[in-house]
């Protein structure tokens, strides 16, 4: 389906611009409607304006004269993007959205007057795997990242680590482990590489599958393997595997083959792509990624 988000900054749509819609065969259908709504659009091939500001449809043209009416008739920004639409009913909650959900319960949803820890505002050290960042931030109580909003995040208090800047794949190690976690330290010109405090079974086990993949050894692209850490850490393989097939599609489209690259997921090898997911759907630095080494090994 295509989703047109349309954003009107408060004002009333013009008359003009429903009654072109209307000759679209398009409707505005209230918001108690919706569940059945996506279900119908995407049974029955139909389209709606889920609200004023949002209006799904099965057609990209349809969806391109939608968005270019918004446009002007004043709207002050119009999105347009291709969604897949699920019912959300009956889908099992992944181990990591049960402890989002227990988190975020402790946190805000606990009757009674807060302690006076939980009303002071202190500094805290957040670790995002979504967008693979580490923020200081200082507030009372922290469940989210400060920079994408992800709920994934691990939080201490306390300051940053700092420490100097690896040159391989041990000192990487090192540096993001100082505290047991996966932690992005800052660096500091001069500064030591510490040894690692510790690692979770978890942690240990993916980085022992990447301690023998000779790329990831090799590189000094350590952006990178934060980011093959935290998809192999953190995300489902459902998740992984969506990114995954998404990013391969544009990579054949510029001239890579299935055995340059396979749309199938190693239990063992890990590669560049199994990053595609923190990337979010813009795969250009990682396929110059994949360039740069297809042009070294050759």
């Amino acid at each position: 389906m295509w989703l047109v988000l349309i954003e009107w900054d408060g004002a009333q749509p013009p008359t003009t611009y429903y009654t072109a819609l209307h000759h679209l065969c398009l409707r505005v259908r209230g918001d108690k409607e919706f569940a059945p709504i996506v279900r119908r659009a995407g049974e029955y091939n139909k389209a709606v304006i889920v609200q004023e500001g949002a209006v799904l449809v099965p057609s990209e043209s349809l969806a391109r004269q939608v968005a270019h009416l918004a446009e002007q008739e004043g709207a002050r920004s119009v999105m347009l993007g291709n969604v897949e639409l699920r019912e959300d009913e009956n889908r099992q909650l992944t181990p990591n959205e049960i402890e989002v959900i227990r988190r975020f319960n402790d946190t805000f949803k606990k009757r009674g007057r807060p302690s006076q820890r939980d009303s002071e505002e202190r500094d805290w050290v957040v670790t995002c795997p979504e967008c693979v960042h580490t923020s200081m931030v200082t507030a009372r109580k922290v469940i989210q990242c400060p920079r994408c909003g992800g709920l994934r995040v691990s939080a201490r208090t306390g300051s940053r680590v700092t420490t100097g800047r690896p040159t391989n794949f041990e000192e990487w190690k090192n540096t993001r482990f100082r505290r047991q976690v996966f932690e992005i330290p800052n660096y500091e010109q001069d500064a030591s590489i510490p040894k690692a405090f510790g690692l979770t079974i978890f942690d240990s086990t993916v980085l022992d599958k990447m301690s023998v993949q000779p790329w990831i050894v090799n590189t000094k692209d350590f952006d990178m393997l934060d980011m093959i850490f935290c998809a192999r850490r953190y995300y489902d393989i459902k998740d992984r595997q969506r990114a995954r097939v998404e990013c391969c599609l544009r990579m054949y489209e510029k001239g890579f083959t299935q055995s340059d690259i396979s749309i199938f997921e190693s239990a063992t090898a890990y590669e560049p792509i199994d990053a595609a997911i923190c990337y979010m759907g813009d795969y250009n630095e990682l396929i110059e990624f994949y360039k740069t080494m297809k042009e070294g090994n050759s």
